[in-house]
C-alpha cells in the first residue's frame, strides 16, 4: 500500500501554501512509480522550453498529480493540518479535478484539521465523511476542568457557564485563556522578555532561529552595537516559553541553532485575540499581541540593529555570517530583508515610522 503525506504549517511561509503540498505529493508519487508518465514528461519539456524551471502553475501541478495517480493501483493521500493552509481557494481549485477524475486504481483521501467553520464548505464539496467527537462531550470535559481550576464563589456557576460556551469546544483555547485570566505567568523582567518573545513570534515573517531571536531580543533602542551581556541565555528562552513554543532540533545541524516556533496554530490564534472581546480586564491586555504595535516594534528593532556601528563602514556581510562563531550577526539577514515590511504593516504608526527611518538614514 502506497501512502503519500503532507503536513501544513502556519509558521512556515512555504509550508502553508497549497501548491507546495501538491508539489511534494507529486514528488512522493514519482518515487513510487517505476516509469515517468508520458504526460509528465511532456509537461516538463514544455516548461523547460519556456525557461520555466520551477513548478508554480496550478494547472500544471494538477495535471502532473492526475497523471501520476493514474499509474497507482492503490494509494492513500494524507493531508495534515488543513486549517493551517492559507490558500484554501487554491486548494479547492487544485483538488476538485483530482477528486473527480476517472482512475484505474483506488485513491483514498484523509484530511486532518481543527474543526474550522471555513473548511466545512470545502469538505462538503469533496463529499468527505467527518469524524469528530461530539461537541457536548468536549464541553462537558471543559466544564469539569473549569470547576476544578477556578476559584469558586457565589457567581462561579455563571462564570463557568459563560467560559464553557465561549470555548466552543476548544480545550486548548480554554486552557490558555484560563491561565491568562488567572495571571499564572512570571513577573518583572522575565515577564517582559516573555511578552517580547511571543510578540516577535506572532509577527515574524518567517520562523526565527534561536540565535536570531536572541540577537533581536538583545537589541535596545539607542544601543550603539551588539552586546553579549544584553543577550538572554538560550536555556532561559525555553524556560520562559514553556510548552507553548517548540524548540525544533529535528536535524543535527539544528542542535545549536534550532528553529523557534509556536507548537500549534491555535496558540497563535489565542495571542491575536482582542482582550476586550474576551471581557478580560485591562491589566491582562499585555498578555495578548497587538499586531500593528508588535510589527512596529520589530521594525524599529531591525533598524536599530542595522544602525550598529559595526555596519557603518564597508563590511563583507557574507564573510561575517560564515565566520561568526559567537553568532553576533545572526539577525542581520532578517533585519535587512524585513525591516520595511514590518514598518509598513503598522500603517497608523506612519509618523513614528518616518522619524525612525530618518534617524536611521542620518546615522548611516
Amino acid at each position: 500500500m502506497q501512502i503519500v503525506y503532507y503536513s501544513y504549517s502556519f509558521s512556515d511561509p512555504t509550508k502553508r501554501k497549497a501548491i507546495t503540498a501538491f508539489r511534494l505529493l507529486a514528488l512522493q508519487l514519482l518515487t513510487h512509480n517505476q516509469l515517468i508518465p508520458d504526460k509528465v514528461l511532456q509537461l516538463y519539456e514544455i516548461d523547460v522550453a519556456n525557461h520555466v524551471f520551477l513548478l508554480r502553475d496550478p494547472h500544471t501541478v494538477t495535471s502532473v498529480l492526475q497523471a501520476l495517480l493514474k499509474q497507482c493501483s492503490r494509494v492513500h493521500i494524507m493531508l495534515d493540518g488543513l486549517d493551517e493552509c492559507y490558500d484554501r481557494t487554491l486548494t479547492k481549485t487544485l483538488f476538485a479535478p483530482v477528486i473527480s477524475q476517472k482512475r484505474y486504481g483506488i485513491v483514498k483521501l484523509f484530511f486532518t484539521s481543527r474543526n474550522d467553520h471555513d473548511l466545512q464548505p470545502l469538505m462538503q464539496i469533496f463529499h468527505v465523511i467527518d469524524i469528530v467527537p461530539p461537541k457536548e462531550t468536549i464541553l462537558g470535559d471543559i466544564r469539569k476542568y473549569l470547576q476544578e481550576s477556578m476559584m469558586l464563589d457565589d457567581h462561579s456557576e455563571e462564570r463557568i457557564d459563560y467560559w464553557t460556551a465561549a470555548s466552543e469546544g476548544n480545550f486548548l483555547w480554554m486552557t490558555l485563556t484560563l491561565g491568562t485570566l488567572k495571571g499564572m505567568d512570571p513577573t518583572c523582567d522575565s515577564e517582559i522578555e516573555e511578552e517580547r518573545i511571543f510578540a516577535v513570534l506572532v509577527v515574524a515573517n518567517q520562523p526565527f532561529r534561536l540565535n536570531e531571536l536572541l540577537n533581536a531580543l538583545s537589541t535596545r533602542e539607542g544601543a550603539q552595537d551588539f552586546s553579549r551581556k544584553r543577550a538572554l541565555k538560550p536555556s532561559l528562552i525555553e524556560e520562559l516559553v514553556g510548552q507553548l513554543v517548540i524548540v525544533d532540533r529535528v536535524l543535527k545541524t539544528d542542535e545549536t541553532d534550532p528553529f523557534i516556533k509556536f507548537a500549534h496554530k491555535s496558540i497563535y490564534d489565542f495571542f491575536i485575540q482582542s482582550p476586550k472581546a474576551l471581557g478580560a480586564p485591562d491589566r491582562l491586555g499585555k498578555f495578548f499581541v497587538d499586531i500593528p504595535l508588535a510589527s512596529l516594534e520589530l521594525g524599529r528593532t531591525c533598524l536599530t540593529y542595522l544602525s550598529y556601528s559595526r555596519y557603518q563602514d564597508p563590511v563583507d556581510i557574507l564573510a561575517s555570517l560564515v565566520d561568526d562563531p559567537e553568532q553576533e550577526h545572526a539577525f542581520v539577514k532578517y533585519a535587512a530583508t524585513f525591516w520595511f515590511w514590518h514598518l509598513m504593516s503598522a500603517r497608523h504608526w506612519i509618523r513614528l515610522i518616518s522619524v525612525s527611518i530618518c534617524q536611521w538614514l542620518c546615522e548611516s
